[in-house]
Parts: C-alpha cells; sequence; structure tokens
C-alpha cells in the first residue's frame, strides 16, 4: 500500500498577488499502471515552439544523472518508459537547482495570466517524489523572482523501499480561477529528497504545464467596452417604436 503524502505551505499563509489574497489549490495524483505517465500539454505556455515562451528554458546548479536534462521538461511528452533519463530531469546530486521560464512579454507587455502549474515526475518509487518551491516575476521587475506561490511535496511511498514503477503529478489551481496575473516569468528551484537508504536524490520531472493566458492591453479592453456599448444601443434603438 503506497502512501501519498502532499506538504503544502501555502495553504499555511495565503499570498497576495495582483489577483488578490490567493488561496493555492494543490492537486495531488498518482499512477501505478506501470506502463505510462500522465497525459501533458503540447500547447502549453512554456512548450517548446510555443509564442508565448520567450527563447529558451535556462537552468542552473544541475548535475547531470546519465545525460538527463532539465530541456525536456517543456518538450510535450512525458516519455515511453519509467527509467529513461533521456525523457528526464534527473539528478542524484543533494543540492537544489533552479529552472527559469520566462513568457513572451515583448508580444504581450501585459504579460500573462495563469490559471494552472503542473508538474510530472516518473520513474521507480526511488527516485520518484517531488519537492520543489514555486515563484514567479511580474512585468514591473521581470528579472525579479520574489513572489512565492509555495512550496510542494509528494511523497509516493513511505520510505521508498521498493522499486515499482510510478508516476506523480502536483496541480496546482486557484479558489480565484487565477493563480497570479501580470506574470512575466516562472521560477522552479527543485530540492533533494532526503533518504536514509538511497541518500539525498532528486526525483524523475518529466514535464511542467503552464495554463493560462495573454492579459489583454487596457486599449483592448476599452475598444472591447466601446464596442458592447454600441451593441447595446443599437439594439435599444431598434426596439424603440
Amino acid at each position: 500500500m503506497r502512501k501519498l503524502v502532499l506538504t503544502l505551505s501555502c495553504l499555511i499563509c495565503p499570498i497576495f498577488t495582483a489577483s488578490g489574497w490567493a488561496s493555492v489549490i494543490a492537486t495531488p495524483s498518482e499512477n501505478d499502471a506501470g506502463s505510462s505517465a500522465f497525459a501533458v500539454s503540447g500547447t502549453d505556455l512554456v512548450n517548446q515552439g510555443q509564442s508565448t515562451l520567450s527563447g529558451s528554458a535556462t537552468y542552473s546548479g544541475f548535475t547531470t544523472y546519465a545525460g538527463s536534462s532539465p530541456t525536456v521538461l517543456n518538450d510535450g511528452t512525458a516519455g515511453t518508459g519509467a527509467v529513461n533519463a533521456a525523457e528526464s530531469a534527473v539528478t542524484t546530486q543533494g543540492t537544489d537547482w533552479v529552472l527559469t521560464y520566462n513568457l513572451n512579454t515583448a508580444a504581450n507587455p501585459s504579460g500573462f495570466k495563469l490559471t494552472e502549474i503542473d508538474t510530472v515526475s516518473w520513474w521507480n518509487s526511488d527516485y520518484v517524489n517531488q519537492s520543489y518551491t514555486l515563484a514567479y516575476s511580474t512585468i514591473d521587475n521581470p528579472a525579479s523572482f520574489t513572489n512565492i506561490l509555495g512550496n510542494f511535496s509528494l511523497s509516493a511511498t513511505a520510505g521508498q523501499s521498493n522499486v515499482a514503477q510510478v508516476a506523480l503529478k502536483i496541480a496546482l489551481t486557484d479558489s480565484t480561477g487565477t493563480l497570479a496575473t501580470g506574470v512575466a516569468g516562472l521560477q522552479f528551484t527543485f530540492h533533494p529528497i532526503a533518504n536514509g537508504t538511497y541518500g539525498d536524490h532528486q526525483g524523475g520531472y518529466r514535464e511542467v504545464d503552464v495554463f493560462g493566458s495573454a492579459v489583454p492591453e487596457p486599449g483592448s479592453l476599452g475598444l472591447l467596452a466601446l464596442g458592447g456599448m454600441m451593441l447595446i444601443r443599437r439594439r435599444r434603438n431598434r426596439c424603440v417604436p
């Protein structure tokens, strides 16, 4: 019997975002099928090739395991095998590493509204657990990732004593429907998992999905409101005998 444990410091102390007082909801899921991980998106905001992503993802402090790389975390696939370093970002290091996604604010000066963020890991149960801190920057200071959404940890086992294939997913949403708005970038700080049997290590992360939309420009909102008023006026005029 596996134990699914989710630790959320963000629920203890709500944070303020541009959308108001947020209450982040983290939904944990586990897939023990052994043949596939969770379905992931190939068209989310940070996926490779999307116009909403600015350049490539950047990372620091990552020590590769068997050729794995963080560059696969936004390729639109979770891979086809549990223990597959080429399709994972997994490391045996006992220190943090950082992954940053910058959004395309040149084309979207008002930034982005985020509605959901998913992280998927998949490996044998000794290297599948997730632990990270998630922060974001805003259009006011795109290089400063000081807005913390929370610290998130998900464990599939009570001690990681077996090596069965396991996939884990953390889905982050908000009670208001908006995690944050005016967002310019996201930064994940991945933490090692302490375990007496296997030592400190990292989870076999497979994909990061970020869902949301560009924030409309103020001028666009004004035109939309004006168009709505004109439509209402026309309807009223048609009703006058």
